[in-house]
């Protein structure tokens, strides 16, 4: 379980491969065949790995996930176990999840290093036990307390862990987490692990405020008058995300969930995808209007309001006419083609594109093309480009911000769009903020 106070942070990726100082990643669209059981939720036991997107439907799926159990108790004289039993340690168990991977699947120096870790015939239970060690050691890394859980160290938690075992920094860890009208939907977590990331979602458990504690009623309706409408988040829970479908019809999540365990608390239990179906719904979260991706079957009110990545390094540069996107990084993935190391595509006009920025919680980053008033993007996974702003003679564009706006400069001030493009903002002390170019 994680606490209620997760800190929100919106991280642009951080290598840079091109003069003038812009990053942004590339894309695949790879095909494949994949299974997908019907239902509310289900337990889907084949995998076929599958990574398509067509620019609106997508199917993705990875194969040899690790599907660890958070719960363990001590079981003498053998077995060891977790503060508190594991019943909070769902972060480090779902970043473990990956780390397992990342060591399958051409880093082996990541610890706990390759093998398999599900359930094992020896009593004495060598492998859970080392990722019992394991996931105390990440718990210490991200600050996870037995009872409170982890409240903000998770992506620091894994980057230690990578840079101690490997030492190289081939990754970047980011995390996206709902904030004022903002928050990242089921789509955004599905087109991150479309572009390679290891994609860990989180699911906030709500609340009505009809469902809150008499005292907590009271003292609003002493307040307020009324109670508000919506929900309030009341805890959540971090998952590693396997699967995720949409097909027009419907959409589909599939999670390794470490708090599913089918009662095993003292060793490991079999390996499963648990998939559930996702809705997006509108409501007052929190006191704040916006979208969330509702998932159905696993809770009353579970919402997913934010998600860790794990993400290979990567670069985007430009050649007159040309974007081009670089990616020296890729793991060894079973089932799918070999990643593309460099992908070049022309820009929306054919004209010399003069700047570019990454966008930090989207596939789509957004350039300028010489002498033209629009901005437009690229999607990294599509290659295509499409006008998302047409503003007067736009000089520079970056990212920044708590709210991770796109900052324009103008010639004589700064404007920022908000996700959709609108004007969100003007500043006309241009000086002041030359900095951010």
């Amino acid at each position: 379980m994680q606490g209620n106070n997760m800190r929100t942070k919106h991280l642009s990726l951080k290598l840079i491969f091109n003069p003038s100082g812009r990053a942004t990643a590339i894309g695949l669209a790879l095909t494949g065949a994949a299974t997908f059981l019907v239902g509310t939720t289900s337990r889907a036991e084949m995998c076929s790995a599958e990574k398509f997107y067509d620019g609106t439907t997508f199917r993705y799926s990875i194969c040899n996930v690790s599907d660890l159990d958070q719960r363990r108790d001590e079981l003498p004289p053998f077995t060891a176990g977790l503060p508190n039993g594991g019943k909070m340690y769902c972060a480090p168990t779902s970043a473990m999840n990956w780390m397992t991977y990342i060591a399958n699947h051409g880093y082996p120096g990541i610890m706990p290093g390759p093998g398999y870790w599900g359930p094992e015939a020896d009593p004495s239970q060598p492998q859970y036990n080392t990722i019992t060690s394991a996931l105390a050691q990440m718990g210490s890394l991200m600050g996870t307390d037995p009872v409170d859980g982890t409240t903000g160290g998770m992506d620091v938690g894994i980057e230690a862990w990578l840079g101690s075992f490997y030492g190289v920094g081939d990754f970047v860890v980011s995390s996206f987490a709902a904030s004022g009208s903002y928050s990242p939907v089921f789509s955004d977590m599905a087109s991150f692990a479309l572009g390679d990331s290891l994609v860990m979602p989180v699911i906030g458990w709500y609340k009505s405020w009809d469902e809150a504690p008499q005292e907590v009623k009271d003292a609003l309706l002493s307040i307020l008058g009324y109670l508000p409408t919506g929900f309030y988040r009341n805890g959540g829970h971090v998952l590693s995300m396997a699967k995720a479908k949409n097909d027009f019809q419907f959409q589909q999540i599939g999670f390794r969930d470490p708090a599913s365990d089918n009662g095993s608390t003292s060793d490991q239990s079999p390996f499963v995808t648990d998939i559930y179906h996702v809705v997006e719904e509108s409501h007052n979260f929190d006191g704040e209007s916006r979208t969330q991706s509702k998932v159905e079957g696993i809770g009353t009110h579970a919402f997913l309001d934010a998600y860790h990545a794990i993400i290979p390094k990567y670069g985007l540069a430009a050649d007159q006419n040309f974007i081009i996107f670089i990616k020296p990084i890729f793991l060894q993935e079973e089932g799918l083609p070999p990643a593309e190391i460099i992908k070049t595509f022309a820009s929306a006009t054919g004209g010399e594109v003069t700047d570019l920025a990454i966008h930090p919680s989207k596939t789509k980053h957004p350039y300028l093309i010489e002498n033209d008033n629009t901005i437009y993007e690229i999607d990294a996974l599509t290659g295509r480009s499409t006008r998302f702003a047409t503003v007067g003679n736009p000089k520079k564009i970056v990212f920044g911000g708590r709210e991770q706006r796109l900052l324009v400069l103008l010639p004589n001030h700064v404007i920022s769009l908000g996700l959709e493009g609108r004007q969100m903002a003007i500043a006309t002390d241009r000086q002041a903020l030359l900095f951010r170019f």
